[in-house]
């Protein structure tokens, strides 16, 4: 059963990440440096002296496993790719759920869920591409999240 949704907040598939679990009423946060500022109104927790690196590592290893929401796959050496590294590198699962593979949007609620299931996540790191995101990725990524985390509770 999940019971905590992590995300920094930073794009648009961590800020939809924080809205559906607080929407669902999950506990959500999730660790965060101080520059560039961070959103305000979510409960995220401030590292004064780290980097963007260092908070996405504390989110990593506070979290049974990181679910990717993405338009098809990352380029090699973007910050999701760094982040993908250092889950698996943590032996922490992943599911990579890519938007443009889906007929609609509740396609990934089976598949969320019982990954969710299987792998007997409790605390999940959900995460998406740089600040770069395009404004649409924030409603697909909360859609997807909305169904699935109904399904998770």
């Amino acid at each position: 059963m999940l019971q905590r949704i992590i995300a920094g907040g930073h794009d648009g598939v961590e800020r939809a990440a924080l809205d559906a679990a607080i929407h669902a009423g999950i506990p959500c946060g999730g660790w965060v440096p101080a520059q560039p500022s961070p959103p305000e109104g979510y409960p995220l927790t401030i590292l004064e002296k780290a980097d963007l690196r260092e908070a996405a590592q504390r989110n990593i290893r506070e979290a049974d496993g990181t679910l990717f929401i993405l338009r098809g796959t990352p380029p090699k050496g973007s910050f999701v790719d760094v982040i993908r590294h250092d889950t698996l590198r943590y032996r922490k699962q992943l599911l990579h759920v890519d938007i443009n593979a889906l007929g609609n949007l509740q396609d990934a609620t089976p598949l969320i869920s019982a990954w969710v299931r299987m792998q007997h996540i409790h605390r999940l790191l959900v995460t998406g591409p740089d600040d770069s995101t395009p404004p649409e990725l924030y409603a697909d990524a909360k859609g997807i999240l909305a169904f699935a985390l109904r399904s998770c509770i």
